[in-house]
């Protein structure tokens, strides 16, 4: 059933990222990567509860560019993996807020790899150049790498404050994968109007911010640190967005670094060196 779920919702993802227009909500073109993702995650917390985590998982994966998942006919192959890892990885990383996205993350980065030996064998148009090129100064303009700061910090306390104050005292179902999905969603709708040249990047910034946000209160208690978290979240959506480039699931892997530092620094901090 798990794996069963991670097709459809691959592929539905993928096909709403890439065959799907809002209309004036986004001038016409395709919905999206992060529009994508939220709307089956929604979908998922609503109709599928007990694997809610796994359609959102399996969505992750439909966010990938066209280098990765070249038509939609691939994407099934993507969602089978997605579902494989999911239950690979099951006992993995419980409570980390990106925990999901890195296991969408881990299973694109096997399946492409796959396709990127056929492609060598001339049997596919995957490489690995597609994927990584330099960090350049560009990349690290100022006014952008505050930018994804802040859209971290929104992504991660937007999603945090949404799920305890509204979603857990309401017992809605799914209220980890609906509060990261509400506010990413929101967020992919409102950008565009707000800051059209930029939309889509801060968009996925706040996605990432979300995936973490996702995080339990035992592995990241203090307010602060996920303050602290969301900015670290923002740069490292800077410093590794020429890396890994088009696979789904890297917004959420870079989630869970984060978490993973500040779980670290909460729980050795106040410990003797």
């Amino acid at each position: 059933m798990t794996i069963a779920v991670a097709v459809v919702c691959t592929t539905l993802s993928y096909g709403i990222n890439y065959y799907v227009n809002l209309g004036p909500l986004n001038g016409g073109k395709p919905a999206g990567a992060v529009v994508a993702a939220s709307l089956v995650g929604i979908l998922s917390a609503l109709l599928l509860k007990d694997y809610a985590v796994a359609g959102y998982i399996a969505a992750f994966a439909g966010m990938s560019a066209t280098s990765v998942i070249p038509s939609i006919f691939y994407a099934p192959v993507f969602g089978f993996m997605a579902g494989v890892f999911t239950l690979l990885m099951a006992k993995m990383f419980v409570g980390y807020g990106g925990r999901a996205g890195t296991m969408c993350f881990c299973s694109a980065n096997v399946t492409l790899a796959f396709f990127i030996v056929l492609g060598t064998l001339g049997l596919t148009q995957h490489n690995v150049g597609a994927h990584f090129r330099a960090l350049t100064l560009a990349d690290l303009d100022p006014v952008w790498v505050i930018t994804a700061m802040a859209a971290g910090v929104f992504g991660i306390m937007g999603t945090v404050l949404l799920r305890e104050r509204m979603l857990q005292k309401r017992k809605a179902p799914g209220e980890v994968v609906l509060g990261s999905a509400i506010v990413a969603l929101v967020s992919a709708l409102v950008l565009p109007w707000i800051v059209p040249s930029m939309a889509s990047k801060v968009a996925a910034v706040v996605a990432s911010g979300t995936y973490a946000g996702m995080v339990s209160r035992k592995v990241i208690a203090a307010d602060v640190h996920l303050v602290l978290t969301g900015l670290v979240v923002g740069l490292l959506n800077v410093l590794m967005s020429t890396i890994f480039i088009g696979v789904g699931g890297r917004l959420g892997f870079m989630g869970l670094l984060g978490i993973a530092l500040f779980h670290y620094l909460e729980v050795h901090a106040h410990k003797p060196a």
